[in-house]
């Protein structure tokens, strides 16, 4: 990974709704967002193959990790969630997390708050 770069993984797992880490904020309420809830929408249906590119980041998978597990380049990777991100009309994957949660799209792990942690390489 070049550096600069920072890594990102959202986990569901280990938080219960309304708890964070000290230095590990909520998405929820990150400025990672760029909107309050209701602000999203889909403005066209995703494809079956861009539901699976969701769920892979909605499981804070990289690129790197999803163009294997699905047999497809980087490229095709960043094709499809460019499409992803234009349909919810947003800019970064933790957007497109939380409006697939939002809008029904995605269903999140029961009684879990998303959790941000980051770690730069």
């Amino acid at each position: 990974m070049e550096a600069g770069h920072v890594v990102v993984r959202v986990d569901f797992s280990k938080h219960k709704a309304g708890e964070h880490q000290l230095g590990k904020p909520n998405i929820a309420s990150s400025t990672a967002w760029s909107g309050t809830a209701g602000d999203y929408r889909l403005i066209e249906p995703l494809t079956e193959r861009e539901l699976s590119f969701l769920d892979c980041l909605a499981h804070g998978v990289s690129n790197k990790e999803i163009a294997r597990s699905l047999c497809v380049s980087e490229n095709t990777v960043k094709f499809h969630l460019k499409n992803v991100y234009s349909k919810f009309s947003v800019r970064t994957r933790l957007q497109a997390i939380k409006a697939a949660y939002e809008l029904g799209v995605l269903t999140p792990p029961a009684n879990a708050q998303p959790a941000m942690t980051g770690a730069m390489s």
